[in-house]
């Protein structure tokens, strides 16, 4: 009977030790479906900015079911494809821990008119909307705006948004690696 009893207490040990080899994995995976659900969120607010088809490596990746989102008629009338577009900012910045989208609007405002891209005026365009928006996203994106348009230096930007990484270079190489800015 105690070697029965021994060998209970032994498996129930063992299969302890493997349940949280177990758990770890399951965390683990959890963990990488959410980062995955986070870029797929993100790259549909992207994707909405701009209409133009994707560059490079990213257009053998992106596969789109809608129809094209150039210019179409709704009630008889030529719709802007830009007046429709709704990007849900509490989400991003929700989703936004280190401040990286807050700290691209800041560098977008603050940087040189004569650096910017082709792709700066659909972005302002947008963030010029998103800040007429009430409610706390509103506000941090016209914080952002605001405190990028006043400093005019993309460097005091990063310095405020001190945990995002990236500068805005390398946030619109991403972006253009994704066929989203020019």
């Amino acid at each position: 009977m105690r070697l029965w009893l021994h060998t209970i207490i032994l498996l129930t040990i063992t299969g302890f030790s493997k349940a949280q080899h177990f758990i770890h994995l399951a965390i683990l995976g959890a963990l990488g479906l959410v980062g995955l659900w986070i870029m797929h969120t993100l790259l549909q607010d992207v994707n909405k900015l701009f209409s133009r088809p994707p560059l490079g490596p990213a257009k053998f990746f992106l596969v789109k079911r809608s129809v094209n989102e150039g210019d179409y008629f709704e009630n008889g009338t030529l719709q802007d494809p830009m007046s429709n577009v709704s990007i849900d900012w509490n989400r991003i910045l929700i989703n936004d821990p280190v401040g990286c989208a807050r700290s691209f609007v800041c560098q977008l405002a603050a940087e040189d008119p004569k650096l910017s891209s082709i792709g700066k005026e659909k972005i302002y365009y947008q963030l010029l909307r998103s800040t007429n928006r009430k409610g706390w996203a509103g506000k941090e994106i016209r914080f952002a705006l605001n405190y990028g348009i006043n400093s005019k230096k993309t460097q005091s930007c990063r310095g405020y948004y001190k945990y995002c990484p990236f500068s805005i270079s390398t946030m619109r190489a991403v972006l253009h690696f994704l066929g989203a800015v020019a």
